[in-house]
Parts: structure tokens; C-alpha cells; sequence
């Protein structure tokens, strides 16, 4: 059976939306954390107040947040009209083991009884998979995959 345009686009759509609640949490957070730094008082006896502590933290955490930003762009760029018969950037690979969208990196979930995953291009599972066509057989790991369909 083919996975049809739009069963794509919906797994898309729930990839970019798992990926922008995680986005909104982590800014929320961050704000917090700023909020707090910039209500206290600095401490200028100490090399670094709790104040400028926790701003720092705030400044290591907006890299995850630029990271998150550029894996939603990425999703966000799948080109739907652009016909994929192999393992690239934005196919939906339907294996024996789970269906795995090539894009970004997601953790493992279930939806409507099938278990999705997605992979980054720089993933090794990716790398091993890349440019085979629907019907190939490969291994990684202990696991043997076998490609039912891509699109």
C-alpha cells in the first residue's frame, strides 16, 4: 500500500507541532529564569552574582532554542510537490520497525498504532539507509529494516 501527500503532510504536521511545543517550553523557562536574574539584587562582593549566573544559564539555553528554531525550518521545508522514490532529506521511509522522516531528529512516539521516528542527515541510521529505494533490505546495529515504501 502507498502512504499517500497527505498522510505525509499530516506526519509532518505532527512533527513541526512536537517540535514547537518543546520550543515554547524551553523559551517560557528561559523567561523565567530572566525574569528572576533581572528581580534580584547583584551581589558585587562575588566574582559573579546569582543574578548574572542565571543570565549566563539563559544565554546557554537560547542555543537549544536556535536549534529547535532550525529543525522546525527544516520540517517547514519539505517540498511536498517533489516526488521522492529514495531515502533523502524529506521522505517518509515506511520500514519493518517504524515509519522514520527524514529531517530532523525526533524522538520515537505512536500515532494511530504506528511508531514514528525522526532522523536528522547527519543521523548514522540515516547515512546507512541514504539513497536506497522502497523494497531494499539493509542492517544497523542488531536490526534488520526492510523499506515497504517511500515517499
Amino acid at each position: 500500500m502507498s502512504i499517500s501527500l497527505d498522510f505525509k503532510q499530516e506526519i509532518i504536521t505532527l512533527f513541526i507541532d512536537k517540535k514547537e511545543a518543546i520550543l515554547s517550553e524551553v523559551s517560557e523557562d528561559q523567561e523565567d529564569k530572566i525574569i528572576g536574574a533581572e528581580s534580584e539584587e547583584d551581589n558585587p562582593d562575588t566574582y559573579e552574582s546569582t543574578a548574572e549566573q542565571v543570565l549566563d544559564e539563559a544565554d546557554l539555553e537560547s542555543k537549544p532554542i536556535g536549534f529547535l528554531t532550525e529543525e522546525i525550518n527544516s520540517l517547514k521545508s519539505i517540498n511536498l510537490e517533489v516526488a521522492v522514490n529514495e531515502v533523502s532529506f524529506g521522505a517518509l521511509v515506511h520500514t519493518n520497525y517504524a515509519y522514520f522522516l527524514i529531517g530532523a531528529a525526533q524522538e520515537p512516539f505512536m500515532h494511530n498504532g504506528s511508531k514514528f521516528i525522526g532522523l536528522s542527515t547527519e543521523a548514522p541510521l540515516f547515512q546507512k539507509m541514504e539513497g536506497l529505494k522502497a523494497k531494499a533490505e539493509f542492517h544497523f546495529g542488531t536490526i534488520e529494516y526492510i523499506i515497504f515504501d517511500i515517499i
